[in-house]
């Protein structure tokens, strides 16, 4: 992998720095975030009809969290686990809060279709 000046990486944690940095550029200026406040309460409603819908509207080609759970496997299971499901999103919604293994994920690095040059980070 060739890094902006053209060197060669020569070990793995050198490659991986160099397509972060490529995925995920430094601002070269610092922002000034504004902190604000708790979320205000979910006002909305979280049944078994919206998150069934939402479910149904992400392509099952998706790859699964680190949990391993599947778009196909929640449909799948809808008919019998739709309550727990529901349930479960219900709770993350209205508590503000998530499973730690939601926030977790693998990243997969993957030649772009066509793309020849295997020594640049936007051929991936």
């Amino acid at each position: 992998m060739a890094r902006p000046d053209g060197v060669m990486t020569g070990t793995i944690d050198e490659m991986a720095e160099v397509l972060i940095g490529s995925f995920f550029p430094r601002e070269g200026r610092k922002r000034d975030f504004t902190k604000s406040g708790p979320l205000e309460d979910y006002g909305g409603t979280v049944d078994a009809e919206r998150v069934k819908a939402a479910i149904w509207r992400i392509s099952p080609g998706k790859a699964p969290g680190a949990d391993g759970v599947t778009v196909g496997l929640l449909r799948k299971a809808w008919l019998i686990l739709g309550e727990e499901i529901v349930r479960l999103f219900r709770m993350c919604i209205t508590e503000a809060t998530f499973p730690q293994s939601w926030k977790c994920a693998n990243l997969v690095v993957l030649l772009k279709q066509g793309e020849k040059d295997t020594t640049s980070p936007k051929s991936y």
